[in-house]
């Protein structure tokens, strides 16, 4: 006989009955037929998935801060931790709130919580210029970061010599309260650049970037650039030990923008490459800079490689993988692309661009916005459900299906959510008579979105505005779905 059903519920206790959210029955120690919490779909206004009594998408504000004081702060890269708190990564002059800057330039890292409320704040560097660019999360609580410098780098009182002058690499790990674990580096006598940062499930750590000349990577190996300026990828383990490292290129130029790991424990690359090249056995052939996506699997072995574009200048700057293997992509265009196999309408300036692809590299859909004046996507997140995440900035309006947006001034940063197959669900900007730029997103558990970037004059998200001081300040901001 079918025993009584005992209610049961593995949500949290106040979600019980909200929205979607209901409890299930307890059958042989297992809790059947319920609904827990889960990410905004997006597909209907009138379902509410996350189950916080707001069944509307509509990317509502839940607050915003700024990170500087007087001089120029920079936020360039953001991640959640599994706890729900943020990770921000930039750089700045002057003062920016919990540090003062060493010398021309400073790095910064800051962990706030589920509210906004700092953490703590971490800012180091040298006599010369330093920049953090790129972070990543660790399943440990701590967090991998990865940026440039000219001088020798302090973190804790730890050097980190460069005496070549020029640009070198850095990538450091930080434990839960900002302390150092170690730190490493790659370097050579010419600029050296960081823009991609991913850690995989095992806690393997990829780093990507470009370089001159020859690099030493990581102190275990030399890479010789075949000419021009040439991308790397570095693998190494979660205690920042020497894996493996490739580079590719040919006597044009070749630049990584951004990286991100796959569930198979491979790594997604996309950046901008000119002249015809192999990424090992996978040829491409662009027409001008086009804009690329390489995978390689676990070992470094390139799985497939494509290029996009016309005879003029493309990037993908930004890249973020599903749980499924799926790829999107964001960036800009000053031409035509065909990504999806039909041509893309080119409307001067800088066009935003976002595509999406399966694990395999196929396309599924491509969107392209924009007018006369310039219009970039610099940053991608995908959420649980699939939704797309996409910000940038414009210039004097852009348009995202029927949403369009005003720059009120010389530049705005846009904020924009897509369905999993590429349709507008809301669109946000906002800025002032100054510039604003957001610069990286990234969406956290139940679909809930945070953003980075720069802004100068004042911004409004929705709540109180934040006004700069003395110059750029950097400033973070948390939305619902």
């Amino acid at each position: 006989d079918e025993q009584p059903c005992v209610s049961c519920y593995d949500g949290p206790p106040l979600t019980l009955n909200v929205g979607e959210c209901k409890d299930g029955c307890l059958r042989d120690g297992v809790c059947v037929d319920q609904v827990v919490p889960t990410a905004e779909g997006c597909a209907t206004e009138a379902m509410d998935e996350s189950c916080d009594g707001e069944p509307k998408c509509t990317g509502k504000l839940e607050w915003s801060r700024k990170i500087g004081e007087n001089g120029a702060q920079y936020g360039h890269d953001i991640a959640f931790d599994r706890e729900g708190n943020l990770l921000v990564a930039g750089r700045f002059t002057g003062n920016v709130g919990f540090a003062t800057d060493q010398g021309s330039t400073d790095a910064f890292v800051v962990k706030l919580d589920p509210t906004g409320a700092r953490i703590w704040g971490k800012a180091f560097g040298g006599n010369g210029s330093d920049a953090c660019t790129r972070l990543a999360y660790t399943k440990d609580g701590g967090v991998i970061v990865a940026g440039t410098h000219d001088n020798t780098l302090r973190i804790d009182g730890t050097p980190l010599d460069n005496d070549s002058g020029t640009d070198d690499v850095f990538v450091a790990k930080l434990d839960a309260n900002g302390g150092l674990d170690w730190m490493n580096s790659i370097s050579g006598p010419g600029d050296d650049t960081v823009q991609g940062l991913a850690v995989d499930a095992e806690g393997n750590i990829f780093v990507a970037g470009s370089f001159i000349d020859w690099a030493t990577v990581f102190g275990a190996e030399d890479l010789d650039s075949v000419g021009g300026e040439d991308i790397f990828v570095a693998k190494i383990d979660a205690g920042g030990n020497h894996v493996w490292s490739f580079n590719f290129g040919n006597r044009s130029e070749q630049v990584v923008l951004d990286a991100a790991a796959t569930p198979d424990g491979g790594v997604v690359l996309v950046g901008s490459l000119a002249g015809d090249m192999s990424f090992g056995d996978k040829p491409v052939s662009p027409r001008g800079y086009d804009a690329f996506l390489v995978k390689l699997d676990r070992d470094g072995v390139p799985r497939f490689a494509k290029s996009f574009g016309d005879d003029m200048a493309q990037a993908f700057v930004s890249v973020a993988v599903d749980a499924q293997g799926g790829i999107v992509v964001a960036g800009s265009t000053y031409g035509t692309m065909n990504i999806d196999g039909s041509t893309s309408q080119y409307r001067g300036g800088a066009d935003a661009v976002v595509a999406a692809f399966d694990a395999e590299g196929k396309p599924r859909w491509s969107r392209q916005f924009g007018n006369q004046e310039d219009q970039k996507a610099l940053g991608v997140a995908v959420d649980q459900a699939g939704n797309v995440v996409v910000v940038g900035e414009f210039a004097r309006s852009i348009d995202l299906d029927s949403r369009h947006l005003e720059s009120r001034g010389d530049r705005d940063a846009f904020l924009a959510k897509f369905t999993p197959d590429g349709t507008t669900v809301w669109a946000i900007s906002f800025g002032d008579s100054m510039t604003q730029s957001a610069a990286d997103v990234a969406v956290g558990a139940l679909g809930v979105i945070a953003l980075t970037g720069n802004f100068e004059g004042s911004i409004d998200l929705g709540g109180a505005p934040l006004a700069s001081v003395g110059g750029p300040d950097a400033f973070v901001a948390k939305l619902q779905p």
